[in-house]
């Protein structure tokens, strides 16, 4: 195109569409900031729309009409609440019902569909008053035996670890040979610290002593 040549119409339209486009997106986030800031001062109550508004926010990618790259540089820049905890947010709103969510607050909401990922169960199923959490009612239990029973389900799913395997088979040995000799409480594990494997050995008072005596 020539220097001095008349812009289309056409090109006009499209640029000034696209900077009408942009404007309705930075208006749009600008207000779910200023609802989300409300909200912030009472997060026990507002936590949903919290998990909403970011929700929002980060499935349109509002954030880019704000400047910023990502949501988390958003949350940085805008030093609204941390990355991992908007991520809780935006998990609870997108799959647990408000009235479930605002019932269970934020930490069990969050903690019911870890499990419910974990166990390839839906979340909702875990909410309709039948369904149990590792065998129990959900009613009766913690955020935190939630998450106990989320790792239990994430371990079963694993594959043996043929080195831990064979570390625990070493344990087991040491522990037979323990009670083989008279100390019968004795239980030892093997886990890995700093790099190396460690050896625990866990026994009552009196099989201890009864160890002491043989060793002297």
């Amino acid at each position: 195109m020539a220097r001095n040549q008349p812009v289309p119409s056409t090109v006009i339209a499209v640029r000034d569409a696209g900077r009408a486009a942009m404007a309705q997106q930075r208006k749009r986030a600008q207000e779910l900031l200023q609802l989300i800031r409300r909200r912030m001062a009472d997060i026990t109550d507002g936590f949903y729309e919290i998990g909403e508004c970011l929700a929002e926010m980060n499935n349109n990618r509002l954030h880019v009409a704000l400047g910023y790259g990502t949501l988390a540089e958003m949350l940085a820049g805008e030093r609204i609440l941390g990355a991992v905890q908007a991520g809780k947010l935006i998990t609870v709103a997108t799959l647990v019902p408000r009235e479930d969510a605002v019932r269970l607050g934020p930490e069990m909401s969050y903690a019911v569909t870890r499990y419910a990922h974990a166990t390839g169960t839906d979340t909702r199923g875990l909410l309709d008053g039948h369904a149990t959490v590792d065998g129990q009612p959900l009613d009766g239990l913690t955020a935190g035996q939630v998450r106990d029973a989320t790792r239990k389900a994430v371990s079963a799913r694993l594959p043996p670890n043929p080195e831990h395997q064979q570390r625990l088979h070493h344990a087991r040995a040491a522990q037979a040979a323990l009670r083989k000799r008279g100390v019968r409480t004795a239980q030892a594990t093997a886990t890995r610290k700093d790099g190396r494997w460690v050896y625990n050995v866990a026994l009552d008072e009196a099989d201890l002593a009864r160890l002491l005596a043989a060793l002297r």
